[in-house]
């Protein structure tokens, strides 16, 4: 039982710093505000950097496809000039595309077929060179070579995405999106790829990365919202003792002024009365209730309440005290009295 009730008083203390004005009043609006930044930058910045590092690498292997071809542009012209026939320039072309390599581990390629299609030169799949690739087919069925053809009959140009081996791994078989051109002259079409999977693997490690950090900084605004928290619930203590200590000085002081003997009373900058002892309730001769928020041209004339205004702003504005002021009241039995104020 005992057990219980100290669950219910934690549970109890928990609810009431959670509910807490200083809490909801800081942490919610930092919680939004680093919830919509992690929406924001894994459903919109990271999907745009992985559009715009698709669209780069396909310009990459665009541009490294045409100076491929440029390649054979240059052996071509040196069959019309006869330094050398047709044949000997495409197997020379052949062996010096063969031998080409880039990207980071230096195993990304080219390779060349022929508009039958047939195999011209593979430098991972030496067993498909002189291959006919009519019916060759993907895991998925496609005939990507068939595809190719198509493509640069079309356009003389263009992507073709297909499954293919990893590199020069055969058992890892991967989505790859290649770009293609046909090399007139000698009816080849020349192309190179992207894996997909590097795409994503960086879209991946990016987004650990995003993941690591956002959780530091995470971390350090949980640290700094708790601080302020504390900092800002220590403040309305502070403050709620000081209120608390000032009404208790207020009420001793006015539990003085009642049984005080001369008359006190308090008016705003109006005349409207807003405080009074019993002595000065006597004096004016009106119940104190009644008294409270009557303004004091209800008991003197008007130059009086000039005089009285008057006096009662200079004093406000300078806070200058002022002693033996004398002025008339008129009591509600019809009776008067001449009474001397200190402001």
């Amino acid at each position: 039982m005992i057990e219980n009730r100290q669950k219910y008083t934690i549970l109890k203390r928990m609810l009431q710093f959670i509910t807490a004005p200083t809490v909801t009043n800081v942490a919610l609006p930092v919680g939004l505000t680093v919830v919509l930044f992690i929406g924001a930058v894994f459903f919109l910045t990271l999907p745009s950097f992985e559009a715009n590092l698709m669209s780069a690498k396909q310009e990459t292997i665009k541009e490294l496809t045409t100076l491929t071809w440029e390649i054979l542009n240059g052996f071509e012209k040196k069959v019309q000039t006869g330094e050398m026939s047709r044949s000997q320039a495409q197997q020379l072309a052949g062996e010096y595309i063969r031998d080409l390599r880039y990207g980071p581990e230096k195993k990304d390629y080219f390779w060349i077929n022929d508009m039958h299609p047939t195999m011209v030169m593979h430098p991972y799949r030496p067993d498909l060179n002189g291959s006919d690739l009519s019916n060759f087919t993907d895991p998925e069925g496609k005939r990507l070579f068939i595809e190719f053809v198509k493509t640069v009959k079309a356009d003389g140009q263009g992507y073709v995405r297909y499954m293919w081996q990893w590199k020069d791994d055969p058992e890892r078989i991967v989505p790859k999106l290649s770009y293609v051109r046909e090399f007139k002259p000698w009816g080849w079409i020349i192309g190179t790829g992207i894996y997909l999977e590097d795409v994503h693997a960086r879209i991946l490690q990016l987004s650990h990365n995003l993941q690591y950090l956002f959780s530091v900084i995470l971390f350090f605004i949980i640290l700094l919202s708790f601080y302020t928290i504390w900092q800002a619930r220590q403040n309305e203590k502070k403050k709620t003792i000081a209120e608390t200590a000032l009404k208790s000085s207020e009420e001793r002081y006015r539990t003085i002024l009642k049984i005080f003997e001369d008359g006190y009373f308090e008016v705003d900058l109006a005349g409207n009365m807003v405080f009074c002892n019993d002595s000065m309730s006597k004096i004016i001769g009106y119940p104190k209730e009644e008294l409270m928020g009557m303004n004091n041209r209800n008991f003197m004339d008007d130059e009086t309440a000039y005089k009285v205004y008057k006096t009662f702003n200079e004093v406000y504005q300078t806070g200058k005290l002022r002693k033996g002021f004398d002025w008339k009241l008129f009591r509600p039995d019809g009776t008067s009295r001449w009474i001397e104020t200190s402001v």
